[in-house]
């Protein structure tokens, strides 16, 4: 992980550091997080997928979020990943739309929601 890029577009150090600190509690708020927006038709494919999954996903809306492209600038420096959607399972980065196809077919997304007792029929 590398440090926030406070010069991107934060208006002072401790802003950064909270939206970094917000945005890391948010990749573990749940077993399966989303990161996405509401007009991508990537991350309408991903949440379509992700559908029946128990415990469901919990999708963050970026651009309903208040500071988004702060949240968004956060995940890159996160994750070197800046498009959405923005995919994790129990806290580690998954990727994106053709990461999670690639994953469902060769089978590491199951393994990955089996070892973390998520439901899935995939």
């Amino acid at each position: 992980m590398r440090p926030i890029n406070s010069m991107r577009c934060f208006s002072s150090e401790a802003t950064s550091s909270t939206i970094f600190k917000e945005v890391e509690q948010q990749i573990t708020s749940a077993p399966v997080v989303v990161f996405s927006k509401t007009y991508c038709p990537y991350c309408a494919e991903v949440l379509d997928l992700l559908k029946d999954i128990d415990p469901p996903a919990k999708v963050i809306q970026l651009d309903q979020e208040d500071y988004g492209v702060w949240r968004q600038d956060a995940l890159e420096d996160i994750t070197d990943q800046r498009t959405v959607p923005n995919i994790f399972i129990e806290g580690r980065h998954i990727g994106g739309c053709d990461d999670l196809h690639t994953g469902i077919k060769s089978g590491e997304v199951q393994k990955k929601l089996d070892a973390a007792n998520i439901k899935h029929n995939f």
